[in-house]
């Protein structure tokens, strides 16, 4: 019921251009921190710049939506702070590596999607002693991208064991 009022509440502060306000009500915890008012925040951007990073800041705070961070992250091709943020929250290992080479491929930033691909190479070496993507994990289209762009000479070698 609480979540409803809340959203009454920023409704009327977007509708009358009280932004200064809602910045303060959200930044001084008037308004409790939830998964839909971050939602509704992030509805709000195109109104209020500011919103996108305040519904970030929420999300952060309530340390059970980092799927959801990275998916905001991802969707405005925000790469490098989605890798730092996976890193800060201890993540690495388990995100999918075709999620961040997807949002790479489509910023037509190849030195982008090199640091991407580099930084998940690196992170199969470290968890299975080989720099190659496994089946499962459906990078292939990715693999074929990265070498029509840097030849197969740039992946990573095989470690001999």
């Amino acid at each position: 019921m609480q979540h409803y009022l809340y959203e009454l509440i920023i409704n009327i502060l977007v509708h009358n251009n009280c932004f200064y306000q809602l910045h303060q009500f959200l930044q001084y915890h008037v308004l409790t921190d939830s998964k839909p008012l971050a939602c509704l925040m992030l509805s709000l951007e195109s109104v209020y710049t500011p919103a996108h990073q305040l519904a970030l800041d929420m999300l952060k705070r309530l340390s059970t939506a980092n799927e959801e961070i990275i998916e905001v992250l991802l969707s405005k091709l925000q790469l490098l702070p989605a890798l730092r943020f996976i890193r800060s929250v201890g993540i690495v290992d388990t995100v999918s590596a075709r999620k961040f080479l997807e949002a790479a491929m489509a910023t037509d930033d190849s030195m982008l999607f090199y640091t991407v691909f580099k930084f998940f190479e690196q992170r199969n070496l470290r968890l299975r002693a080989n720099p190659r993507f496994q089946s499962g994990e459906h990078c292939e289209m990715y693999v074929k991208h990265f070498e029509s762009l840097y030849g197969t000479d740039a992946l990573c070698p095989i470690p001999a064991t």
